[in-house]
């Protein structure tokens, strides 16, 4: 079946969510021949305005042409396509693959599902796949119809009113397609799972001390996007003490919070739990209750179409006394639903605050080497992240031209002078490769800023529009967009014109350049000591000569090993390289004629041989 020309034809009407409803649903029920006679929260949808007609005519054809019938997958596949944008970002709604939620639900429900009493919910149900599944699974272990398995054994909750009006409807259209036409009493709630009363609301999960099974997709919503309320709630979580933590995390604590003693919880969710400063008091809150768990990592494999998100399964069993088991797999394994062996490291082992190392015993060992020869790369050399204007593309340019007192910036089709006397030199790390490349990569940056005797300060306005006013008047164009920055809480800023962040304004001196990410090591010297950086990360050094050294150790096989091993991976081979993933990597102390010979070498196989010996490694074991 042709779902993107389906899709497509949906879009006129995704901006209301109760006409998307009432044409999907009609859909379903023409081209699976299906009548309803019994049930009133379908009855309720069955009249169409003349425009739905049309559209669920068109829709019609469409598929019967194509030989199809809407599936049950399908159907909840376009719902979840139909969430405008906004939502989607505000509440983190994504489709998770059947494959996915089939295995987790064997995994979590498993033999469980034979008990005609077991309790499940899925607390961001979305358009109630999760719920969809479980149905399935308890259906097929106990022979009991669906409406009794939805009337008494599953619990949904989503902060979206047309998230819980869609799970209620794909529950009632799951029944009627096996024959259950009849009125259907839902446990589908309209709440947000961050300040739900469970209690007084599924009263029979509160009976039996919690739900047996809590399972599903919790929202991905990154800090930097979450609102105020939202921030306000999660300060009630542990999980969510540390750093700035995503919408993700709290639902850890509200799933195991709800279960009952001995319940499981089953989960899709990103990977960087495992070592973000974000989720160290997860990491910390499961340690403290020694709950088993079992993850199985995709590593940089996509599950999700079009989003760039790393996912991992989550396992976690209510019960004290266990460990935490780690397996890397690939897609095609959880679709097969195979068993797959797993490394099982205790808590004792396992770094709560910088991150966990599920890595094999060898590499672990491997790893431990590396990070206790010499001293650490944080504690040898400052690691500095770039400026952070909040509006780049306001205060970094690259000149069309330059003489004496100007440089020439184009912007919306005119040429702006700016004094140079306000600029700075600047540089992004992230596209950078190579030395060569650093005079066509510098670029400029207004820099408002003035000697104080704490540092730096703002320069005052009066002055800043006398002294600096080609600068003064191109930044005033753009005033409006620089209030919007954090959301337009920008009132406590030194000047409307400042930066964002005061952080990076002071940092000077010969550093090594290198990127947020990449698929291989890339540190890039400069001796340019007040050229500033912004998106990406630069390593300071006392001279150039120690730079040069400590350039040849983080561009070897040593490093490169180091990150693959502890670092966040992303698609097509890259890795992570911020702050908190290469501060411990150990930077051993080398001989004058050591760092003589590492410095002028030539042959990059001597040189990863010769590292790998100084750390007590194999060569071997650095392409594992």
């Amino acid at each position: 079946m042709n779902s993107n020309l389906l899709r497509t034809r949906l879009r006129d009407l995704s901006s209301d969510s109760a006409s998307v409803d009432r044409v999907l649903v009609n859909l379903f029920l023409r081209t699976n021949c299906l009548t309803v006679r019994c049930n009133p929260a379908l009855l309720r949808l069955l009249g169409l305005t003349t425009k739905e007609e049309q559209v669920c005519n068109e829709l019609a054809t469409l598929v019967i042409n194509d030989g199809q019938r809407l599936g049950i997958e399908d159907l909840i596949q376009l719902f979840e396509h139909t969430i405008p944008p906004p939502e989607r970002v505000e509440n983190g709604a994504v489709y998770t693959p059947q494959y996915i939620r089939n295995y987790i639900v064997n995994h979590t429900i498993g033999s469980a599902g034979t008990d005609g009493s077991i309790l499940v919910a899925d607390l961001s149900c979305g358009c109630g796949a999760f719920l969809i599944s479980c149905a399935e699974a308890i259906h097929s272990a106990t022979a009991q119809p669906y409406t009794t398995i939805i009337e008494r054994n599953l619990f949904g909750l989503d902060i979206s009113s047309a998230s819980v009006r869609r799970t209620v409807l794909m529950l009632n259209l799951q029944a009627l397609v096996h024959g259950e036409d009849k009125c259907i009493k839902a446990n589908v709630i309209l709440g947000n799972a961050l300040d739900f009363d469970y209690r007084k609301v599924f009263g029979d999960a509160n009976a039996r001390g919690g739900f047996d099974i809590v399972i599903g997709n919790p929202p991905y919503v990154r800090a930097k996007h979450l609102d105020i309320r939202t921030k306000e709630l999660m300060k009630d979580f542990v999980v969510a003490s540390v750093g700035n933590p995503d919408l993700y995390i709290p639902f850890f604590e509200v799933g195991l919070r709800n279960l009952r003693p001995g319940g499981r919880l089953g989960f899709i969710t990103v990977n960087t739990f495992k070592r973000s400063v974000n989720a160290r008091a997860l990491r910390q809150y499961l340690a403290a209750h020694r709950y088993p768990v079992k993850l199985f990592d995709f590593g940089g494999e996509q599950i999700f179409p079009n989003r760039s998100t790393y996912t991992c399964l989550v396992f976690v069993e209510k019960i004290r006394n266990g460990v935490v088991s780690f397996a890397r797999v690939v897609p095609n394994q959880i679709a097969r639903g195979e068993t797959i062996l797993q490394a099982v490291r205790r808590y004792d082992e396992l770094d709560h605050h910088r991150g966990w190392s599920l890595e094999p015993d060898n590499l672990r060992q491997a790893l431990r080497q590396i990070e206790s020869c010499g001293r650490p790369l944080g504690a040898k050399h400052p690691i500095r992240n770039g400026i952070a204007t909040l509006k780049n593309d306001v205060f970094i340019f690259s000149p069309a031209g330059s003489d004496a007192t100007y440089h020439y910036r184009v912007s919306s089709g005119r040429t702006f002078p700016i004094e140079r006397a306000v600029c700075r030199d600047i540089i992004k790390p992230n596209l950078l490769k190579h030395e060569t490349e650093i005079a066509g990569l510098t670029q400029q940056v207004i820099f408002p800023y003035e000697p104080s005797d704490h540092g730096l300060r703002v320069i005052q306005e009066d002055r800043f529009r006398s002294e600096y006013p080609f600068a003064y008047e191109f930044l005033s164009q753009h005033r409006s967009e620089l209030a919007r920055r954090d959301k337009g809480n920008a009132i406590s800023y030194p000047a409307w014109y400042a930066f964002g962040r005061n952080q990076a304004l002071l940092d000077r001196g010969k550093k090594l350049l290198f990127p947020y990410m990449a698929d291989q090591p890339r540190f890039v010297f400069t001796d340019h000591e007040d050229l500033l950086i912004y998106c990406g990360y630069a390593v300071f050094g006392r001279d150039e000569h120690q730079l040069l050294v400590l350039q040849r150790v983080l561009t070897s096989k040593v490093f490169w090993f180091y990150i693959r091993h502890t670092s966040k991976p992303y698609a097509n081979g890259y890795f992570a390289l911020a702050k908190n993933y290469v501060t411990g990597f150990g930077v051993p102390e080398f001989t004058p004629e050591e760092a003589h010979h590492l410095i002028h070498a030539t042959d990059q196989q001597w040189t990863d041989e010769f590292l790998a010996a100084k750390y007590g490694l194999s060569t071997e074991i650095l392409d594992r």
